[in-house]
């Protein structure tokens, strides 16, 4: 009785610590594969419960790898290195280069296989667009596509220019708008040391012209003011119409002066180029020598006109150095100019007219 009570008591030993270990927590799945290969070493040594954990341990060991995989694919990454390396290595492979290495390929092997075959004549019909429209691209941008066609083709046969003629030129005057600051810089730094006032008139609000009057002085060397009633002409000063007034000259000989009005707009403009040259017509007759700089509209034609009439000279800038070949394009097409010139030519033309030092 004693022997068989002393197996009996070693079987549940046994049992117990069988049961206990299927009871120990899942953190602790690190050290049971060893745990399982030490308890599976002793049970070919004991003959008589050979039976019986033949059973247990598959019962064991089946959901000791299930929870192991199962650990090293969830949550168990510290662990899985030393699970199963080779399908970690895998699954990072696929998880990380597998997706974009695959992508390029797929997209690399159709690119390839419809230009081989059916892309040549693809390419072909959209370079004929592209074709036309790089040519249309180059018309556009050149505004010159037409434009070159045209500016030739005016000094021919649309602008016929007046012969030019020796007169007393008594007064100088000046019509711009658009682009007009940065061309009467330029005409007027070429008129240092004339004899004659000179006349401008500028399309441009009130208090700009006060701004337009002291940039004039500081970089022409020529002094220049805003034109005020009753102001008297004095040779060789510059006199600037302000902005929302026309400016006029009255009077002859010593007597002449300036005089400002707010009459209506004309050519939709206060100041105005027309009312200026009418009225220096009106004064110096046919002595004045104009210039038609760059701007939009058509102010100064009819004014011009009336100082070709009256025996004077009309000057206007030329389409290439306008900014907007308005008012120059309609005194030439007029038939009044005796000259037509770039912005850098129109200095030294009315000096040569107009002499000076």
């Amino acid at each position: 009785m004693s022997v068989e009570h002393q197996q009996l008591q070693k079987q549940g030993r046994i049992q117990r610590k069988r049961f206990t270990a299927e009871l120990r927590p899942r953190p602790m799945q690190q050290h049971r594969p060893q745990q399982v290969q030490m308890r599976q070493t002793p049970h070919p040594q004991q003959p008589a419960p050979s039976a019986h954990p033949a059973t247990p341990s598959p019962d064991t060991g089946a959901p000791a790898a299930k929870s192991a995989a199962a650990g090293a694919e969830t949550g168990g990454r510290s662990t899985t290195p030393s699970r199963d390396p080779g399908r970690l290595i895998r699954d990072a492979a696929i998880a990380a280069g597998g997706q974009p290495k695959t992508t390029p390929k797929m997209a690399a092997r159709p690119a390839p296989a419809a230009p081989a075959g059916r892309s040549a004549p693809p390419p072909k019909r959209p370079t004929a667009p592209a074709q036309q429209k790089g040519a249309r691209a180059q018309q556009a941008r050149s505004g010159s596509a037409p434009a070159p066609a045209k500016r030739p083709a005016a000094p021919r046969g649309g602008i016929s220019l007046l012969p030019e003629k020796r007169i007393n030129v008594e007064a100088i005057a000046i019509g711009s708008s658009t682009g007009g600051p940065q061309a009467l810089f330029e005409v007027l730094r070429g008129l240092n040391g004339v004899r004659q006032p000179i006349f401008i008139t500028q399309h441009m609000p009130a208090t700009f012209t006060t701004i337009l009057a002291e940039h004039i002085t500081r970089l022409t060397g020529l002094k220049c003011q805003e034109g005020q009633n009753n102001m008297p002409i004095v040779g060789g000063q510059v006199y600037l119409a302000p902005g929302d007034y026309h400016m006029t000259v009255e009077g002859r000989g010593a007597s002449r002066h300036l005089q400002l009005n707010q009459n209506p707009p004309e050519n939709f403009c206060r100041p105005s180029v027309d009312p200026m040259l009418r009225s220096l017509v009106a004064s110096y007759g046919g002595n004045i020598l104009t210039a038609i700089l760059t701007g939009m509209g058509q102010d100064g034609m009819l004014g011009g006109r009336e100082v070709v009439s009256a025996g004077g000279m009309v000057v206007a800038q030329d389409e290439q150095s306008s900014v907007v070949w308005g008012m120059p394009g309609a005194a030439a097409h007029a038939g009044i100019c005796s000259a037509v010139l770039p912005v850098g030519g129109i200095a030294a033309y009315i000096k040569k007219l107009a002499g000076g030092r």
